[in-house]
């Protein structure tokens, strides 16, 4: 398995030599080898192809419009970004972020979500990021048709953890909250009722595919007793999940969603909100699908001669196969059920899932992987299992990046 995994990535260096692959490191405290202390000025500088290393550090918002990059946190903790936009990528390019923190303030200006996902009909690749905004949603995903999340936590204060519009969204081993409602208040004799909690994914007109994720809605606001001794009632939990729109379909794989729980009455009082549904659909549908997730993840970024390993879970007993390619796909299919992630260059038979159900498989990078003019190479990787009549379960995957041992 050592020797396939170092062909593949060498074959992934092969097909990566026509492209600059060139590295930029961003380190807010400057320094020897730091090529930018914000992310903007990489991300400018960067051809397509080209990767961004951020190294820990609180940084301001950065935006990408139609250009093929991969920001990389690099190192422990995760570097802290204000906000990310990515704009009109074509379907030509693809955008990587890995291991990011995106963290929204609030704002008077009611910005949309802490990471936005505008107009992008390229494949958008998110993995091991936590995304929170104040008051805005953490993911705001609006046209466009393959965007995949991996291992990422969505938080929002007031509004929702993922909103999709207009746009095809897969999210895999992630945690999604819908925000909090706010209490009920009385000011200058007024009294304001608490408000229900937000649904944790609002999936309007869109195509939704969750597998082995935690999607739970916000929590009502809660009651109050107003100057007049009426008991103000807490507010309704948000549901899971709302779906709704032109022709949207939401598909749970593995996942259970929950509604949010009902806001308290004031202490005294006996009227709290209401639990939120698991799943309101206004239109459309919502299909719970049978299973249960399959998983594969290897460290990122990995340096020349590092040594690291892929570590698989399954069913234990079944065949477990690894896809892996230098191009992000993000195309659903029920037959093979689950997204794929990458266009596959190689598939490989890796093994058994043994009793444990989990399989680790050491890996050293090698020493000397680059051809010449090449910082670094981005590959695809995914688990699958074979099923009856061919059909079986694709996993979840990851983007993994291996840069030049002197970076």
């Amino acid at each position: 398995m050592k020797s396939f995994l170092a062909c593949a990535l060498a074959l992934c260096g092969a097909f990566s030599a026509a492209a600059a692959n060139q590295v930029f490191v961003v380190d807010a405290a400057g320094g020897p080898g730091v090529d930018h202390t914000s992310v903007q000025p990489a991300v400018d500088a960067a051809a397509d192809g080209d990767v961004i290393l951020v190294r820990p550090g609180t940084y301001s918002a950065f935006g990408v419009l139609n250009k093929a990059v991969s920001v990389f946190g690099d190192g422990s903790p995760r570097p802290v970004v204000e906000s990310v936009s990515l704009f009109n990528v074509d379907p030509t390019r693809r955008v990587t972020l890995r291991r990011i923190e995106i963290d929204k303030p609030w704002s008077f200006a009611k910005p949309l979500g802490a990471l936005q996902i505008n107009s992008c009909q390229g494949r958008i690749v998110i993995e091991d990021c936590v995304i929170r905004g104040a008051n805005a949603s953490a993911a705001y995903v609006i046209s466009a048709p393959h965007v995949m999340f991996t291992r990422c936590a969505f938080e929002s204060d007031w509004v929702n953890g993922l909103f999709a519009a207009n746009a095809t969204v897969s999210v895999y081993e992630s945690v999604i909250a819908g925000g909090a409602g706010q209490d009920a208040t009385q000011f200058a004799g007024t009294v304001i009722p608490a408000s229900p909690g937000q649904p944790a994914v609002v999936c309007n007109s869109s195509f939704v595919f969750v597998g082995g994720s935690s999607v739970t809605g916000g929590p009502g606001g809660n009651g109050l007793l107003d100057n007049l001794g009426n008991c103000i009632a807490g507010a309704d939990g948000g549901p899971g999940a709302l779906v709704h729109g032109i022709n949207p379909e939401a598909f749970w794989f593995d996942t259970a969603p929950l509604g949010g729980a009902g806001g308290s009455p004031f202490p005294g009082c006996s009227n709290p909100g209401h639990s939120g549904p698991s799943v309101d659909v206004l239109h459309g549908s919502s299909t719970t699908l049978p299973g249960s997730l399959r998983t594969a993840c290897i460290a990122s970024p990995l340096r020349e001669g590092q040594a690291s390993s892929l570590d698989i879970t399954g069913v234990p007993g079944e065949a477990a196969y690894l896809f892996i390619g230098v191009a992000p796909d993000i195309q659903f299919s029920l037959f093979m059920v689950g997204t794929q992630l990458p266009i596959p260059a190689l598939i490989q038979f890796v093994g058994a899932i043994p009793a444990s159900g989990s399989l680790s498989i050491p890996v050293t990078i090698p020493a000397s992987l680059f051809p010449p003019g090449t910082e670094a190479i981005e590959a695809f990787i995914q688990v699958a299992v074979p099923g009856p009549l061919g059909q079986g379960v694709l996993g979840d995957g990851s983007a993994v990046v291996v840069v030049d041992g002197g970076l």
